[in-house]
């Protein structure tokens, strides 16, 4: 049992209070201070700004969950286009994350880029929807191409390398999350998340303030 994670000791033996997943109303609850994700408790710094993840690696978990949620829920998981996107996502999240601070471009760099390559896929030549990172993260001109979606998802997958044993267990941890009947986590909840993540925000400042004068040096 000490093996359990906090979601699986939810779901195997509730709470001290008789909580658990057997009754179909309750939320999952959420701790001030913590990461939503893992449960990592946030440095203070990070709760200051209202932090709700202890990295980018747990906030692209969270938010790759609720995005597959919401497709088996609206249908658009039928495409084949979106469980692949699904799929990459994750395995760039077992990779470490998608770099997308780094990564990510104005919308003049990329409407440069577009016309640039006459907004046609530099690899197969169909209709250009995505801008790619041609090799790192570097957004120089000559780093980046205009490629159709089928082509850039093919060109991520090509890059890909085997999962190490524990990946797959963290893996298979993301997809039981994906398809649980009710959200294992709050931050899990495509519906609710919206409504609840800025309150938790608040919380968190609130907390770090009230600690905050205890760690100055």
């Amino acid at each position: 049992m000490s093996d359990m994670s906090p979601t699986e000791h939810w779901y195997a033996y509730g709470d001290e209070n008789g909580n658990g997943p057997w009754n179909e109303d309750v939320e999952p609850e959420y701790e001030v201070g913590y990461c939503q994700n893992c449960y990592t408790q946030l440095p203070l710094q990070q709760a200051l700004r209202g932090a709700l993840f202890c990295s980018e690696k747990c906030k692209q978990t969270a938010n790759t969950i609720r995005y597959a949620r919401a497709t088996i829920k609206d249908g658009r998981y039928n495409d084949p286009l979106v469980r692949q996107a699904i799929e990459i996502r994750i395995a760039l999240i077992l990779g470490g994350g998608y770099p997308e601070k780094d990564r990510k471009l104005s919308p003049k760099q990329r409407e440069t880029i577009f016309i640039r390559d006459n907004h046609t896929c530099r690899l197969c030549g169909k209709p250009a929807t995505d801008i790619d990172h041609i090799n790192g993260s570097s957004s120089n001109p000559s780093n980046l191409q205009a490629l159709c979606k089928e082509c850039n998802s093919a060109k991520a997958i090509a890059n890909f390398r085997p999962a190490t044993p524990e990946e797959s267990k963290e893996g298979e941890a993301i997809w039981e999350r994906i398809n649980a009947e009710q959200p294992m986590q709050l931050c899990d909840n495509e519906d609710r998340w919206v409504e609840i993540y800025k309150e938790i925000m608040q919380e968190n400042r609130e907390w770090a303030n009230s600690w905050w004068p205890y760690h100055i040096s």
